[in-house]
């Protein structure tokens, strides 16, 4: 996989993706969103900073073998619902 800075991400100001670190530390800006701040712009941001969590669980779902990957399916549908909660701005948000 192509090497991009870790997670996780943190929304900050509601327009800069940032990655999540101690307060007063120097972080590179992930991406920027442009124009007016509005729910969708809102959502767009949450979608961006969840993106090291997706790739986490798309990574841990392509591991899964036939023998293991029922016995792993409650915790791919606690995982996924945790995610698409936080992209919906329900729960923990980044």
């Amino acid at each position: 996989m192509t090497n991009f800075t870790p997670g996780p991400w943190n929304v900050l100001l509601d327009e800069f993706i940032v990655p999540k670190a101690p307060i007063g530390e120097t972080v590179p800006v992930i991406a920027k969103m442009d124009g007016p701040i509005n729910a969708e712009l809102r959502a767009n941001a949450r979608l961006i900073a969840l993106s090291p969590d997706m790739a986490d669980f798309i990574e841990i779902i392509a591991g899964a073998t036939p023998e293991n990957a029922y016995l792993l399916m409650p915790f791919y549908i606690t995982r996924a619902k945790d995610i698409l909660a936080q992209i919906a701005g329900q729960g923990e948000t980044p």
